[in-house]
């Protein structure tokens, strides 16, 4: 239950060319998955996370992406869920933000 609340879900991966928009590519997804947000954006890859309970959007994402690739210059799409790796980092990074937090509040 805990790893939901933790920011963890799907990465989709779409490889693409450099004359493509990652902020079409973004509208697009956003318009399908409200939550998405952009991982990273660089010439040849557009990483978007994408919320565990979002899943039962992704077949129409999927169409609306493939009808739409041409024009938004997309060679292929990738689907990955977070690794567990991931998730124990995310949460040793928000629980060494409370322990600095806590240190600074109560120990000094």
């Amino acid at each position: 239950m805990f790893l939901f609340f933790s920011g963890v879900g799907y990465h989709l991966i779409l490889s693409k060319d450099s004359n493509s928009d990652p902020n079409q590519i973004f509208q697009l997804v956003q318009k399908h998955v409200e939550q998405a947000k952009i991982e990273s954006a660089i010439s040849a890859e557009c990483k978007i996370l994408l919320p565990h309970g979002s899943s039962t959007k992704f077949p129409a994402l999927f169409e609306d992406i493939e009808r739409n690739k041409d024009v938004l210059h997309i060679f292929s799409i990738g689907l990955s869920e977070t690794s567990i790796e991931e998730v124990f980092m995310k949460m040793y990074k928000n629980n060494w933000i409370f322990i600095s937090i806590y240190q600074f509040l109560f120990l000094i």
